[in-house]
C-alpha cells in the first residue's frame, strides 16, 4: 500500500473487500489476489468485471491507470473492450490496433457460440453435428 500512497494514489480508490461488521471491520486491498504490478512511475493491476450492467466501475478512474480488464461473460467484455479502446498509453484516444482475427465481440462470432450453447442446452445432435459432432462442437466453442 506505500508504494501506491507513494504515487498519490488514494486507498480509497483501489480495490478492497470489507471482513468483519462494525468495530472489528477490516479492509483488505486486492483480496482477490489477482497480479499486482507497481515501479516508480505507475501501477498495474487486474479489473474483473463482475458482470453489471454499466462500465460507470471502470470508468472511474481520475488518474493514469493501466488495466487488464477481464469479463465474466460476453456483454461485460465488450463494455470493458468500449472503454479501454478510446484509452492508451500515452493518451492519443486512438486505442489498440483491431485483432487479426474474429474475437468473441464479433456478431458471427457471438451467433456461432449461441447456436453451440443451444446444441448443448438441448442435446440437439443436428446442430452438434452441423460442428462436426459433440467433440467439434465442444473444441470450437472453447
Amino acid at each position: 500500500m506505500q508504494r501506491f500512497e507513494a504515487l498519490g494514489i488514494d486507498r480509497a480508490v483501489l480495490p478492497y473487500r470489507t471482513y468483519g461488521e462494525g468495530t472489528q471491520a477490516q479492509k483488505r486491498f486486492f483480496a482477490l489476489k489477482f497480479p499486482v504490478a507497481v515501479d516508480a512511475k505507475a501501477a498495474t493491476f487486474v479489473y474483473v468485471d463482475l458482470g453489471l450492467t454499466t462500465d460507470s466501475e471502470l470508468r472511474a478512474w481520475t488518474f493514469a491507470v493501466q488495466v487488464v480488464a477481464i469479463g465474466t461473460g460476453a456483454a461485460a467484455a465488450n463494455r470493458a473492450e468500449t472503454v479501454l479502446k478510446s484509452w492508451t498509453r500515452d493518451g492519443d484516444g486512438q486505442g489498440p490496433a483491431e485483432p487479426a482475427q474474429p474475437t468473441q465481440a464479433d456478431p458471427e462470432i457471438q451467433q456461432e457460440l449461441a447456436r453451440l450453447e443451444q446444441g448443448f442446452r438441448l442435446g440437439d445432435r443436428n446442430i452438434l453435428n452441423a460442428f462436426g459432432g459433440f467433440e467439434a462442437a465442444t473444441q470450437r466453442a472453447i
